[in-house]
């Protein structure tokens, strides 16, 4: 099943946030989840719920303002390295800046490795 949360400001709205967290966390049948242009900066209030999760296997982040928190990408890198279902994740147009790239690498990377030992 696809949820296409598409240009809903979803970002300027916290009670909105949290019934999107909780469906998320709970769903069992979502594959797909596009929460692109909708102003969040903020992905700590949905990340436990997307690590909850174990259907979704591609989520549209992208056109967002998920540059604006360095935290946004620990965030990410913990999604990506624990979320084993996950195949895709977009995160264009966010104004990621290239030094806080090199810290998403970092967090996914050391995970992954440390996983393994």
């Amino acid at each position: 099943m696809k949820l296409n949360l598409r240009g809903n400001l979803i970002g300027c709205n916290l009670s909105f946030v949290k019934l999107i967290s909780e469906i998320i966390g709970t769903n069992k049948v979502l594959t797909s989840l596009n929460l692109s242009h909708n102003l969040i900066s903020d992905l700590g209030l949905i990340k436990d719920s997307l690590l909850r999760n174990n259907s979704i296997k591609k989520i549209n982040l992208g056109f967002n303002s998920l540059g604006e928190l360095s935290s946004n990408l620990f965030f990410i890198g913990d999604i990506i390295s624990k979320n084993k279902i996950l195949k895709r994740i977009n995160l264009c147009n966010n104004e990621l800046v290239k030094n806080k790239i090199e810290g998403l690498k970092i967090a996914i990377c050391g995970d992954i490795l440390h996983s393994r030992v």
